[in-house]
């Protein structure tokens, strides 16, 4: 794989400019010199599959990641076939949007044990892996901070259930907005980035107030900077990904979003 610079590797997911249309999202996107697009299913299935296709390609845009949400555990105490039907499906959109990456966790546990919760997840992955390599995807996992689910927290456990199963298919996505005070994070980063398959990050509040609490990327307690760098230094080539959940900021110009994210993230590698 030939070596991208970073300033070419910003994409802004959907999620954090949802005043605006799939086809608003791509034309601003593209304005501000952003390369890619993190992809939504509700602003996907406004549009349709060919329409974003369409948009994407217009403005020259890439999709980064779809987020997925295939809740890889279900919800009973064994492999739910439905829930690999709907994985299969999210996979063929994302084979389809031609992107490399779908966002997916273990969901919550509703009564089940760690233990139960892992052997699920393992067990889907191996079920929807074969599909994935066949399409050249990764299904990235991606932790999500307590205690907004109630399983599979950490970078820790993520990088052990793509470690274990070792395949191309199965990789991590590093939010750092959930995991950038986690012990031993730049090892983590070092040792296991070749399952690190993308990035997402925004500012994070001190003391959050609520979930979509979250600040433009330079501000915050994040060192943001800090670890896209540790990062690169160890070799990741994929995508940094605007994640960004807030009541306050989506309230403001979504050009002033995209912008300032732009000129942020470009000063981060001056």
């Amino acid at each position: 794989m030939s070596y991208v610079s970073p300033i070419d590797r910003l994409s802004i997911s959907q999620i954090s400019t949802p005043s605006w249309s799939f086809e608003q999202d791509a034309l601003h996107y593209a304005e501000a010199g952003i390369k890619g697009i993190g992809v939504w299913r509700n602003k996907l299935d406004a549009l349709g599959i060919p329409a974003a296709l369409a948009a994407m390609d217009q403005h020259g845009l890439k999709c980064a990641n779809l987020v997925g949400q295939i809740p890889l555990a279900g919800r009973m105490d064994h492999l739910d076939e439905e829930l690999i039907r709907e994985g299969l499906t999210v996979l063929n959109v994302a084979h389809t949007l031609r992107t490399e990456v779908v966002v997916s966790i273990p969901w919550d546990r509703h009564g089940r044990s760690p233990a139960l919760m892992r052997a699920l997840t393992l067990e889907t992955l191996q079920e929807l892996s074969p599909t994935a390599d066949r399409f050249g995807l990764t299904i990235a996992l991606e932790p999500v901070r307590s205690p907004y689910v109630d399983y599979f927290h950490s970078m820790q456990e993520a990088l052990s259930i793509a470690n274990e199963l070792d395949r191309r298919s199965v990789g991590v996505m590093l939010d750092t907005w959930h995991v950038w005070d986690e012990d031993g994070l730049e090892l983590m980063i070092r040792d296991g980035v070749q399952h690190i398959c993308a990035v997402q990050f925004s500012g994070y509040r001190v003391p959050t107030r609520f979930h979509n609490d979250r600040l433009l990327a330079g501000d915050g307690a994040a060192p943001n900077a800090q670890i896209f760098h540790w990062l690169e230094d160890a070799g990741f080539q994929g995508w940094y990904d605007l994640e960004l959940f807030s009541e306050d900021i989506w309230k403001m110009p979504h050009e002033y979003i995209v912008q300032s994210t732009k000129s942020w993230f470009d000063s981060v590698w001056s």
